[in-house]
C-alpha cells in the first residue's frame, strides 16, 4: 500500500461511516468521523499565522482526508484516534508547552491523540524529514518528549506510520513514548 493509497482509502471509509460504524475489510465494525476538511489556502493561512512549514505528508493527509476522528467504537489498544482540527491545536496541547523554551510549535508539533495508548502524536519540527515523527505519552510535558523518544523506539516517518495504522485497521504500532 502507498500513502497516497492509505489516505484515498480513509477518505473513502470517512464518506461511507458519517459518523456511523461500519464493516472494514477485516470484519470489524469501527466508527469514522470527519470535524473538519481543507483547502490548500486554509492550511496556508494557518501556516503563516504560526510561522510553521507543515511536514510534505502531513499537508497531503490534511487535503486528502482532514481533521478527522477514526477507528473509534471498537476493541484493541489503539482504539479511537484523533488528528485535531487545525484551529483546535493551540487549546488542545497548550498545557504541553509550560516552559518559555518550549513555547508552542517552536519544537513541537501535535496533530493528534490515541486515545486507547494515552498517546500524543507530534511531528519535531527541527529534526530532519522525513523521519520526525512520534507518539508520545499524554502525561508528559513536551520538555520530557525528547528523553521519552530516546529511550524508546527511534522516530518515524508519519507517511509509513499512517500507511500501518490503516493496514491494521486502527491498531497503530508504538513509534515512541
Amino acid at each position: 500500500m502507498t500513502f497516497q493509497d492509505a489516505l484515498d482509502l480513509l477518505a473513502r471509509w470517512l464518506d461511507e461511516s458519517v459518523g456511523q460504524l461500519i464493516a472494514l475489510p477485516s470484519g470489524q465494525r469501527q466508527g469514522l468521523r470527519l470535524t473538519q476538511d481543507y483547502t490548500l489556502d486554509e492550511i496556508e493561512e494557518f501556516q503563516d499565522e504560526w510561522g510553521i512549514a507543515f511536514p510534505e505528508p502531513y499537508r497531503q493527509f490534511l487535503l486528502t482526508v482532514g481533521a478527522c476522528e477514526i477507528f473509534y467504537g471498537g476493541t484493541g489498544a489503539g482504539r479511537g484516534i484523533s488528528f485535531s482540527r487545525l484551529d483546535a491545536i493551540p487549546e488542545l496541547y497548550h498545557e504541553y508547552f509550560d516552559k518559555k523554551e518550549f513555547r508552542l510549535f517552536a519544537q513541537y508539533f501535535p496533530i493528534g491523540a490515541i486515545y486507547g495508548q494515552q498517546q500524543v502524536a507530534a511531528f519535531d519540527m527541527t529534526r530532519e524529514s522525513p523521519a520526525n515523527f512520534a507518539l508520545f505519552p499524554d502525561e508528559q510535558q513536551a520538555t520530557e518528549w525528547a528523553a521519552a523518544v530516546e529511550a524508546t523506539p527511534p522516530w518515524v516517518r508519519f507517511d509509513d506510520w499512517l500507511i500501518r495504522l490503516v493496514e491494521l485497521e486502527g491498531e497503530p504500532e508504538s513509534t515512541g513514548g
